[in-house]
């Protein structure tokens, strides 16, 4: 179309790589780098998904779940939260190198992902999903991936989410588990689908990590934990 061919070219810098980058603008690039999605999506649905404002909190399995979806367009925001930085044992499963260890995990993912779409709108918050930064995280997404260790963060995100109805997705790797609550959709429900009963994120206050292990059996429906 004459609106991306007669779209000024644009450099782009990468101060971690001290390496700038020439490259067509955000339109063809757009174009072009989905350009194999045709057919598996409709253009109506790549604009649309597009669209979306996602937020992830833990990247560590975060990270592939924040890179597929700027990979195949999948969001126009991103908002990346951890606390954490990268350590030797994260290599097993993080696509990082020996360089970037003792890194934030939330920059990280935000680095690789700007090598990808530099057009694409990321923040970061590298101290994580907190009480003091939780409002600026949640305010206008359309859905919320949880992926963090915390089971006080776990119910933060859920209280948050259901008061603003936006969904939140969690992928577990005990049994490939799936969970999807569609606060959206289903604003009455509570947090876990009701597993946790009328426990709210003030129960947990003072208690130590071993006395939650019986709150996060729960979730996890401990008869139905592999081996």
């Amino acid at each position: 179309d004459p609106e991306i061919l007669d779209e000024q070219p644009r450099s782009t810098y990468y101060p971690w790589r001290k390496t700038l980058v020439r490259m067509v603008g955000p339109r063809g690039y757009g174009a072009l780098r989905v350009d194999r999605n045709r057919f598996k999506l409709t253009p109506l649905e790549q604009t649309r998904l597009g669209r979306l404002r996602v937020g992830v909190i833990g990247l560590s399995i975060g990270h592939a779940i924040a890179h597929a979806l700027a990979m195949e367009g999948l969001c126009g925001e991103l908002r990346l939260a951890d606390f954490d930085t990268l350590e030797t044992t994260n290599l097993n499963r993080l696509p990082a190198t020996v360089f970037d260890i003792a890194q934030n995990k939330a920059v990280l993912a935000a680095q690789r992902i700007s090598e990808i779409d530099p057009y694409l709108e990321v923040a970061v918050f590298p101290t994580g999903f907190t009480t003091e930064n939780a409002d600026e995280f949640m305010s206008g997404l359309d859905v919320v991936i949880e992926e963090c260790d915390s089971l006080d963060i776990k119910i933060l995100v859920r209280e948050m989410a259901k008061e603003r109805r936006i969904p939140v997705i969690m992928a577990t790797s005990d049994r490939g588990l799936f969970d999807v609550e569609r606060f959206d959709l289903e604003p009455d429900r509570q947090p876990f689908h009701g597993l946790l009963g009328e426990t709210r994120l003030a129960d947990l206050a003072g208690l130590s990590t071993t006395d939650k292990i019986p709150f996060l059996l729960k979730v996890l429906e401990a008869s139905e934990i592999s081996t």
